[in-house]
């Protein structure tokens, strides 16, 4: 109540007090005596305190050229195109499902252009998630700016 107050003192439309708010919200969200604001600075954090990890693997991605070249002649069949590549990167993540599914982790999503995923798992996973055949990294999910 008294950010408000301060707000309208220095005259500032009730719309941008409010953008100010969430923005001072947002900001002191991460303060250092938060008990998660280190891990919050070392990665994404997701659901029930678990956090966020990218796992690259060996196979890269797909050649993207099938891809473009179906953009530019049939755009709608990109969506059947898709859902195979989808499908394929799938299966050829098995063996991190397994791994995930040992340590309480979960795939959030997988991203066939490249062959990653990003996962959620409790830290303590990190390094059952390592050990998948295949797995070259396994880094902390991050913010883009």
């Amino acid at each position: 109540m008294l950010f408000l107050k301060r707000m309208h003192a220095l005259r500032l439309r009730p719309g941008t007090a409010a953008v100010f708010g969430v923005l001072f919200a947002v900001l002191c969200g991460g303060c250092p005596d938060d008990g998660l604001a280190g891990l919050q600075r070392t990665g994404v954090m997701g659901s029930e305190g678990r956090a966020r990890y990218v796992v690259s693997f060996e196979k890269a991605g797909p050649d993207l050229q099938e891809y473009r070249n179906l953009a530019h002649d049939n755009p709608g069949g990109l969506g059947g195109y898709i859902e195979s590549k989808r499908r394929e990167t799938a299966n050829g993540q098995a063996g991190l499902d397994a791994a995930l599914g040992a340590v309480g982790g979960r795939v959030v999503e997988r991203w066939w252009m490249s062959n990653q995923a990003t996962i959620e798992l409790p830290p303590a996973g990190v390094a059952s998630v390592r050990a998948v055949p295949g797995v070259t990294s396994v880094d902390p999910d991050q913010l883009l700016q």
